[in-house]
């Protein structure tokens, strides 16, 4: 259970819900909305806590108090990041190294 951080994962499931302004934990996901549904999609790759995470435009359906939380939480996270954003300002706040070509891309080395 301690390898796998079991003891408190409920708990966490429902900060980064929250943080992402998930909190009717008893909705069915057919009820929630395009915007909702990639929320929670979002909440589900950070609570898992992947070697890799790869993003495409992580900040659609976010406002702007979510896209600080989610600045933060990548900023302090230990995974590798691949991201493809327009939003020049969020690479710049998370990303160590910023690659640009075609599109904008995020390398985080530790």
């Amino acid at each position: 259970m301690e390898t796998y951080k079991a003891w408190d994962y409920e708990t966490r499931i429902k900060q980064v819900l929250g943080k992402l302004k998930i909190h009717n934990f008893d909705q069915k996901v057919e009820n929630l909305s395009g915007g909702q549904l990639k929320r929670v999609a979002l909440a589900n790759v950070l609570i898992t806590e992947p070697e890799l995470l790869i993003l495409d435009e992580p900040t659609n359906h976010l406002d702007l108090e979510m896209v600080e939380w989610l600045e933060e939480f990548l900023a302090r996270s230990k995974m590798a990041l691949l991201m493809v954003t327009h939003d020049r300002y969020f690479l710049d706040r998370v990303c160590s190294e910023v690659r640009s070509k075609a599109y904008e891309w995020c390398v985080i080395l530790d």
